[in-house]
């Protein structure tokens, strides 16, 4: 017990300034100390977060049950020495939504002896939400009869679809990368914009 309040009060002397949420839990999964930023990420006051079991637990909507992740915990400790996740959860105060990635290992005391977990967490909601966004927008483009190419600000291709590479006759491979003005116009002639004044005009 003496080893286990040691490492207690290591451990929080270490995390209770770090910017990322941090939980420091017992075997049990239960939480025995977390720092200000983990209170924050999960709208929780100090008093309500202790005791409640990793992930932590009591969140609607989690997309893993306690249990699932109770086992994936124990498989990918024992595979790798750590478990790394993405959680989603809600709603979260004011928030309808909260998506964290994160990455449990092994707590020790002075001895070497697991006596615990510390956990890592960190908010990746909105990250979450432009990949989703852009996953719907890629399944759109890629149902279009029309040729769709997508650039960048510069007017560089990211993405377009097969319409795109039958019209213009390249792949996608061969596509991506290049400036799109340059590519359909090349060194105009007399009465075809430039492709500095198209990218201009899109502007």
């Amino acid at each position: 017990m003496r080893r286990a309040a040691e490492a207690l009060e290591r451990d929080s002397a270490i995390i209770r300034h770090l910017s990322d949420a941090v939980a420091v839990t017992d075997l049990e999964r239960r939480i025995v100390y977390h720092n200000p930023a983990f209170s924050r990420l999960f709208g929780l006051t100090p008093r309500d977060a202790l005791h409640r079991r990793l992930p932590p637990e009591g969140f609607a909507r989690a997309s893993m049950t306690e249990d699932a992740f109770a086992r994936q915990l124990g498989e990918q400790i024992a595979e790798r020495g750590k478990h790394a996740f993405q959680l989603e959860l809600g709603p979260v105060g004011e928030r309808e939504e909260l998506v964290v990635e994160g990455v449990i290992v092994p707590r020790r005391d002075t001895s070497g002896d697991q006596v615990g977990y510390i956990a890592v967490y960190r908010d990746v909601t909105e990250q979450t939400r432009i990949s989703r966004r852009l996953l719907r927008q890629d399944r759109i483009i890629a149902q279009l009869s029309e040729a769709v190419v997508i650039a960048d600000t510069d007017c560089v291709a990211t993405d377009c679809n097969e319409a795109a590479e039958r019209l213009l006759g390249y792949s996608r491979g061969e596509l991506i990368g290049q400036h799109i003005p340059s590519l359909l116009y090349g060194d105009p002639t007399p009465g075809y914009p430039h492709g500095d004044d198209i990218l201009a005009s899109l502007k």
